[in-house]
C-alpha cells in the first residue's frame, strides 16, 4: 500500500490508476490525465472555486467590450457621460475588477500546468506531448472564436502564452519572480508605445477634421484616416 503524505497535497491527490503505473504494481492502466478530463473527486475545489470568481471579475470588465465601442472603456464620454450612475460604475469597475481578476485567471493557468506536469510525473508519463497537444486545439478553438465570433478573443494569447510557459514549470520561485517582473517591463514597455501610437493616430485624425471644416482640400487617404479613427 502506497503511503500518504499529509505535506503534500499532490500526492493526497493522485488516483489509483496513476499509482499504478508509477509503481508498477500489477496493472497497464493508464492515468486519467492523459486519457479523460479528470473527475469531480479528483479536481481540487479550491481551484474550480477562485477560477470561476476570476470569470465573474472577467465578465464586469468585458461588459463594456461587449455593448459599447472599445473606446468607451477608457473614455466614458464617449457614451452616456461622465457623470452620475455612469460615473460611478466606470470608476468601481476600473479600481475593483480592471486588470485584478485577468490576473488571478492568468497565475491559475500558469497553476494548472503545474498540477497536471505533477500528475504526470507520479504517473510516470511524458506531459509535453498532451500539454503540447491541448495547447494546438486551445489555438485552434481561439482562431474560431476570434474570427468568427468575438474580436475580444483571449484564448489565443492564452495559447502562445502556453508556449512560453512550460519550460518556467520547474523554475524556483526566485526564479519565477525575476522572469515575471522582466516580462512586466516588457510589457509596460509596449503599452506605453501602443499609447504613444494611439496619440499619434488620434492627432493627425484631428489635424484632417480641423482641415475639412476649414475647407481645405484633403486627400482620400486623409479623409480614410477619420473614419478608422472613428472605428477605434
Amino acid at each position: 500500500m502506497t503511503e500518504r503524505n499529509d505535506h503534500d497535497p499532490h500526492l493526497n491527490d493522485r488516483d489509483p490508476a496513476a499509482e499504478t503505473v508509477a509503481t508498477g504494481t500489477g496493472a497497464k492502466s493508464k492515468p486519467p490525465l492523459l486519457d479523460r478530463p479528470v473527475s469531480e473527486g479528483e479536481r481540487l475545489s479550491s481551484v474550480d472555486t477562485l477560477r470561476g470568481f476570476a470569470l465573474f471579475g472577467i465578465l464586469v470588465v468585458n461588459i463594456t467590450f461587449f455593448s459599447q465601442p472599445f473606446a468607451a472603456f477608457m473614455s466614458p464620454h464617449l457614451v452616456g457621460g461622465f457623470t452620475g450612475a455612469n460615473f460611478a460604475i466606470w470608476a468601481l469597475t476600473q479600481l475593483l475588477f480592471t486588470e485584478k481578476f485577468i490576473s488571478i485567471f492568468s497565475m491559475l493557468f500558469g497553476a494548472g500546468l503545474v498540477l497536471m506536469n505533477d500528475r504526470a510525473a507520479l504517473a510516470g508519463r511524458n506531459f509535453g506531448k498532451i500539454y503540447f497537444r491541448r495547447l494546438r486545439w486551445l489555438f485552434i478553438i481561439g482562431m474560431i472564436h476570434a474570427y468568427f465570433l468575438w474580436a475580444g478573443d483571449i484564448l489565443v494569447s492564452y495559447a502562445l502564452c502556453g508556449f512560453v510557459l512550460y519550460p518556467f514549470r520547474k523554475k524556483t520561485p526566485k526564479g519565477l519572480i525575476i522572469a515575471g517582473i522582466i516580462f512586466l517591463l516588457v510589457g509596460m514597455l509596449l503599452m506605453a508605445g501602443a499609447g504613444a501610437g494611439l496619440g499619434f493616430f488620434r492627432g493627425q485624425a484631428e489635424r484632417v477634421s480641423a482641415a475639412v471644416a476649414a475647407g481645405e482640400e484633403v486627400s482620400p487617404d486623409e479623409l480614410a484616416l477619420i473614419d478608422s479613427w472613428k472605428q477605434v
